[in-house]
């Protein structure tokens, strides 16, 4: 930071020169060819951008997995290699470098810098100002009707033009960050391949060893679902100490903490029940992928009616190796609540007749503990790639203030 600052000093003695949005870039809008003509789409090879293209492939894009025909192409052509394509409705604020001439559709808006400023404004720096660009964006919006950026608003932002080595120095500093999380995102990726690979071979016997089949009936000393008090009667709520999970925090896997609590009355007004630390809670039922994933408590709880909660006979095993073992389950816990007549949930008495694999303790105390080490590496890697992404964020924000 000092040697910006430095640098601001000595090159901008009359500070940064600033000019808006709309005087920087040449903007125009992109657009779907038609579906119904076959002659802008088949053997094309020009890409055309969606939104999936940024989720799937990043926001540094050169190819896509739609093409058009050059037959497709209309008015001003395509939208120039060194551009940048900036989502103005629907997912506001998503935006991406384009490295290849290419054209997008009708959700973004291409952003050109003006032939006048090419030798005054890095790319790359405004590849990362963009960040700004976006906030802004989500903060101006037109709400009646389809949500849009107020685009006379963007138009109107401000935009630095620091000196070229301020904005190479900047972009040197940001791409170190950048590589740093990109290097964090491969070792966690990899450490998870790692860790389903370890636990579907840990969670098979081995030459020699002799494993038992069981029901989850025999191996839990409980198994039962919860409930929801209504949420029309305030005094079951509001105030409320008594922990109850929601069907989707079964998604974190570890659940410590959880984001509602009722009240005493709250919980005598239903079935729901508490749930001990170390014990298994499995989703019945809920909206694409939830159903069959499973977490474990940390902290005493009630769930509701979509939760299932699979208390462990600790004399046979632990909740930690139901959690792990089911966790290898979760496509076939998804067939077996796909039967005809269940309307495609699972149920307590499915869960209860559920076989698996049981070892003996010491051997299941042997795999838990291999799998924790996994999980705790994954953890740390995770918390130093959120460290990282704050303080990109923090840096970057405090070197574009000028």
């Amino acid at each position: 930071m000092n040697k910006i600052e430095k640098l601001i000093k000595e090159l901008c003695p009359n500070g940064v020169e600033w000019k808006k949005l709309g005087e920087v870039f040449e903007m125009r809008n992109g657009y779907t060819p038609s579906k119904a003509n076959p002659n802008f789409w088949i053997n094309g090879d020009i890409p055309w951008f969606r939104m999936e293209d940024i989720r799937e492939r990043g926001r540094i894009l050169s190819d896509s997995f739609l093409h058009i025909t050059s037959e497709a192409i209309k008015g001003k052509g395509l939208f120039k290699a060194n551009s940048f394509i900036l989502a103005t409705t629907a997912t506001i604020g998503e935006h991406a470098l384009l490295i290849a001439d290419s054209l997008a559709n009708q959700r973004f808006t291409n952003l050109k810098i003006c032939k006048s400023l090419e030798d005054k404004l890095s790319v790359k720096f405004m590849f990362y100002y963009m960040d700004i660009v976006d906030e802004f964006c989500k903060e101006h919006t037109n709400k009646s009707g389809f949500e849009s950026v107020d685009m006379q608003a963007l138009k109107n932002l401000p935009i630095p033009l620091p000196p070229l080595p301020i904005q190479t120095e900047i972009v040197r500093i940001l791409d170190k960050f950048v590589e740093q999380q990109e290097q964090l995102e491969r070792l966690i990726e990899l450490r998870k391949k790692q860790y389903e690979y370890y636990r579907e071979e840990m969670l098979k016997p081995k030459e020699g060893e002799v494993w038992e089949t069981k029901r989850l009936g025999e191996i839990c000393s409980d198994l039962y679902s919860g409930a929801t008090p209504s949420t029309k009667i305030e005094k079951y709520w509001q105030d409320g100490t008594i922990p109850w999970m929601s069907s989707g925090e079964v998604n974190k896997g570890i659940v410590n903490k959880v984001d509602a609590f009722i009240t005493q009355a709250g919980y005598d007004s239903c079935s729901t029940k508490m749930v001990p630390v170390g014990s298994v809670v499995i989703a019945l039922a809920g909206q694409g992928k939830t159903r069959g994933t499973v977490a474990l408590t940390q902290t005493e709880l009630c769930t509701n009616q979509s939760l299932c909660a699979l208390v462990p006979n600790l004399e046979i095993t632990s909740g930690k190796y139901i959690f792990y073992y089911l966790r290898t389950q979760y496509s076939n816990l998804r067939e077996v609540s796909a039967g005809d007549g269940n309307r495609g949930g699972l149920n307590l008495k499915m869960l209860r007749e559920y076989e698996i694999n049981i070892p003996s303790l010491k051997i299941q105390n042997l795999i838990v503990s291999k799998l924790d080490s996994f999980e705790s590496s994954i953890t740390a890697l995770t918390l130093a790639l959120e460290t990282s992404k704050r303080r990109y964020e923090y840096y970057r924000d405090e070197m574009m203030r000028f």
